[in-house]
């Protein structure tokens, strides 16, 4: 399947872009590996999550029962699709809930996170 492992060199020079931008708050949202699950990296800059949701039409249970020692939420392998809600109300850190759902509508699985924890560390403190 398509994954990460396949293009070291591409996701790399992605980790570099998010890096040298200080870009805040990225989170990847990604599918076609009919399976869902949420995967967690460190990278110089702060913790990346990959947010995988796919499968309105047909998943494969073979690929969710790969090996994944970054996974922190999943794998579901059922027909699903992907939802992310950002609580902006919150006074110190802003909350992102990602969900995957069963087409039934009922969930499978949340992850929560602080938007606080995906930002750049001020390297003058």
């Amino acid at each position: 399947m398509d994954e990460w492992g396949c293009f070291p060199r591409e996701r790399q020079r992605l980790f570099d872009l998010i890096e040298t931008t200080e870009a805040n708050g990225v989170i990847l949202l990604s599918g076609n590996v009919h399976f869902a699950e949420v995967s967690k990296v460190q990278t110089n800059t702060y913790p990346l999550l990959d947010f995988t949701s796919s499968g309105l039409t047909h998943i494969n249970e073979a690929y969710a029962k790969a090996a994944n020692n970054h996974r922190v939420a999943g794998p579901m392998s059922a027909l699903n699709f992907g939802l992310v809600e950002i609580d902006w109300s919150g006074q110190t850190s802003k909350q992102i809930t990602l969900q995957a759902i069963h087409v039934d509508g009922s969930v499978a699985f949340t992850h929560r996170i602080s938007l606080g924890e995906f930002q750049v560390a001020d390297a003058s403190n």
